[in-house]
């Protein structure tokens, strides 16, 4: 049975920051609190302190001084920051009975020569769990030659791994066919809401949250399109996007808001995200359709799942079909699932009785699917 420190670049936020950050505190929960952390510092780290038996912290170049150094030379800096970080714990860290590092990435593909770095300094080996494609998240970000030195790093620190775990079985699928690299599925712990969330409205919001970005933008757009296309007939009722971002809309979506079709929440506290998940009548989760997006669509598994869970109402999947999310839905059981317009009219003409039931399907799934035990036993802990 191993025993982990946990290895991230993302500190363990239980609300507010990004996906990753609550990511890492559900990590933090499901391995117990004997298990150190060793995270970047920041402002307040007071969650990884107070959930950590020990917290480490190392350090890497950030804002004008990364920019300015040569990238060789950038990896090398950081690369001596986290072994520096993991020698200086080597001996805490044996004395506590850790015998593995548990890497927990986010996108940022520095992060992996960093958790090497960390346990080469520790002297313990390394199991990963990577939630995107490296080489894929920094495609129109980084020149090209720089894009061939992240695949280059992706495969060498990869293949080095004690264990990898992926966010999705497309994601294990993807690694096997680009690396030869063997993977297992590892699901993040969420915790659904108790009981269904009661809907009295004449307006159905579909609810979706987070960054309106490549992944998502152009699926919103058609999800827009679809609503103003819409045709209730008898029923008194109408549809509405909501938009629980803090994200700049396209141009598509300005239109629609002045439509009256699109509504956009910002600059919302995760206690204010909940009221409004509650009170929609399902929770929208869409990917792109566009080919160009479709590693990145049938790899990751988006975090905002666990907005969905706790919503108490159903999550509708909008994606192709071989988005994760589609596959996961598909695979479990779900009904609420659209792979094109024709599917998501016909789930929004459905009612209340037939939402209730899905919630209620839905709510065992997360149960199941996504529970501390479950990931525990995946893990060995």
């Amino acid at each position: 049975m191993p025993k982990y420190v946990l290895f991230t670049g993302s500190p363990p936020f239980s609300n507010g920051g990004g996906g990753c950050n609550i990511l890492t505190y559900d990590l933090l929960q499901v391995l117990g609190p004997s298990c150190p952390i060793a995270c970047l510092p920041t402002r307040s780290n007071h969650e990884a302190r107070s959930q950590a038996a020990e917290t480490i912290y190392f350090r890497e170049l950030r804002g004008r001084m990364y920019r300015r150094i040569l990238p060789n030379v950038r990896k090398i800096i950081d690369e001596t920051f986290a072994y520096r970080a993991g020698l200086s714990a080597r001996r805490r860290l044996l004395d506590r009975g850790v015998d593995t590092v548990f890497a927990f990435a986010g996108a940022d593909w520095r992060f992996l020569y960093q958790a090497r770095a960390f346990s080469r300094g520790g002297e313990l080996p390394y199991v990963l769990y990577v939630v995107d494609d490296f080489e894929e998240s920094e495609l129109g970000w980084l020149p090209e030659a720089d894009v061939s030195k992240v695949r280059k790093v992706e495969l060498e620190i990869m293949r080095a791994a004690k264990k990898v775990y992926c966010i999705s079985s497309g994601y294990c699928e993807h690694l096997r066919a680009k690396y030869g690299v063997e993977a297992q599925t590892l699901p993040f712990h969420l915790r659904p809401a108790a009981e269904v969330s009661s809907f009295d409205s004449d307006v159905r919001r579909l609810v979706f949250y987070g960054s309106i970005n490549r992944l998502y933008a152009s699926a919103l757009e058609a999800i827009a399109g679809i609503i103003a296309a819409h045709k209730p007939g008898s029923q008194s009722y109408k549809y509405r996007l909501t938009l629980v971002s803090g994200s700049p809309l396209t141009p598509n979506l300005l239109e629609a808001e002045r439509a009256g079709i699109v509504e956009r929440v910002r600059g919302t506290t995760p206690e204010e995200i909940l009221a409004q998940a509650r009170r929609g009548w399902a929770n929208i989760l869409p990917y792109a359709f566009e080919e160009k997006e479709k590693v990145m669509v049938s790899t990751s598994f988006p975090t905002k799942v666990t907005n969905c869970a706790q919503s108490g109402r159903p999550t509708i999947v909008f994606a192709p079909s071989y988005a994760s999310t589609t596959r996961y839905a598909q695979t479990n059981g779900w009904r609420w699932v659209a792979e094109t317009k024709e599917d998501l009219l016909r789930i929004l003409s459905l009612g209340v009785n037939e939402a209730n039931e899905e919630w209620t399907r839905q709510q065992v799934v997360f149960e199941r699917e996504h529970s501390a035990d479950l990931i525990r036993s995946i893990l060995d802990v």
